[in-house]
């Protein structure tokens, strides 16, 4: 496979910070995604047609890097499309461009900011390297995906710890831990506790065991300020995520919170500033608990909360500034507390207080300064 690397480069006219501060998206377009492999002699031959879409590359920082299949792009075809604070750019070669098969293809693309004519987007370099000598992706310690079978629970110790030794592997080590089988609060105290180095957590397989209340939850601070942690996907079937349960960590990209969630724990996912994609609530959520996302300030898309939700905590959505559109709350809706959605300055349009209501709390609206509707009382 071939491997590609476009990195944005900050050129002049940017204030101090701003940089930094704006949206960035790279697509790899007009690639086959399909290809036949020569088992005999390692050969990737790309097959099949062009979609319509593009590849969305992995991100960290300002460096987006992919995947291709082996193949060649046809002169003057665009190669990359970006967007950058919501201006579009697509780049493209003058002649035909090969993506080499075990090479990684580095663009560096400065992007400069002008009074009149906004972005400017100029080439200040390309180069093709050999792909195992790129520490990001060849790293063995950095790339190394554990996969760990649990097959039962221990009420007295870690099974979790106990089925890593079992494997000769070394806990402290690992970065990337992939889980199966049955574990409970103590398997998630030693991740957090003892894995320090731990990066990425896929939990998609396993059982959660626990005494009656504690089943099938992500425990009450497991990952509470583990700031190593960027990665986690949910187990299938869990019902509660417990308080501070991910508070302080570093997850990173969009938040999907499985669809047998009923309830989201307070400060579940408080300060998780590096939560920088859309947030969905599943249809079977009924309460969200007490600063569940405060301070995660990268959130960006709109809000829907769902109709079964009866409880929102105080402060549950406060600082949360990237959410836009609307602010529709539930006719069923109990129970909004104090500050529950200050600071909130990307709602925009009407806003109806439901009929339950007899008492708005403290600050439930304060800093929600986009809204520019009508008010229902």
């Amino acid at each position: 496979m071939a491997g590609v690397q476009v990195s944005l480069v900050e050129g002049t006219g940017f204030d101090e910070g701003e940089f930094a501060s704006i949206e960035k998206a790279v697509w790899v377009t007009n690639t086959k995604r399909t290809a036949e492999i020569n088992l005999s002699t390692g050969t990737v031959t790309a097959v099949g047609d062009v979609p319509t879409t593009g590849i969305v590359p992995f991100k960290s920082d300002d460096d987006f890097r992919a995947v291709v299949v082996p193949q060649t792009v046809a002169a003057s075809t665009p190669l990359f499309s970006l967007t950058v604070d919501g201006l579009p750019y697509v780049f493209r070669k003058t002649d035909n461009f090969e993506y080499h098969s075990g090479k990684l293809h580095k663009f560096n693309i400065e992007v400069s900011k002008k009074s009149q004519s906004g972005l400017e987007f100029k080439l200040l370099g390309e180069s093709i390297t050999a792909w195992e000598n790129d520490n990001a992706s060849h790293d063995a310690s950095a790339r190394e995906y554990i996969i760990i079978n649990v097959p039962e629970a221990s009420p007295t110790s870690s099974a979790l710890k106990a089925a890593i030794e079992a494997e000769g592997k070394d806990y402290t080590k690992i970065k990337h831990l992939k889980v199966t089988g049955n574990i409970n609060s103590k398997d998630f105290f030693f991740m957090q506790n003892d894995m320090t180095y731990l990066q990425s957590v896929n939990l998609k397989e396993v059982s959660i065991c626990g005494d009656v209340g504690n089943a099938d939850a992500i425990p009450e601070q497991a990952f509470d300020n583990k700031s190593s942690l960027v990665r986690f996907v949910f187990p299938d079937n869990i019902t509660r995520i417990g308080d501070s349960a991910f508070s302080g960590t570093n997850l990173s990209g969009s938040l999907i919170i499985p669809s047998t969630v009923t309830e989201i724990g307070g400060n579940a996912f408080s300060n998780c500033s590096g939560l920088t994609g859309t947030l969905s609530l599943p249809k079977s959520l009924t309460k969200i608990g007490y600063g569940s996302f405060s301070g995660c300030t990268g959130f960006i898309g709109s809000l829907i909360i769902p109709e079964t939700v009866t409880c929102i905590g105080s402060s549950a959505f406060s600082r949360c500034r990237g959410l836009t559109g609307e602010l529709i709350l539930p006719d069923g809706l109990e129970e909004l507390g104090s500050f529950a959605f200050s600071s909130c300055s990307g709602f925009t349009g009407s806003l109806t207080i439901p009929n339950k209501f007899t008492t708005i709390e403290n600050g439930v609206f304060s800093g929600c300064s986009g809204l520019n509707g009508r008010l229902i009382l």
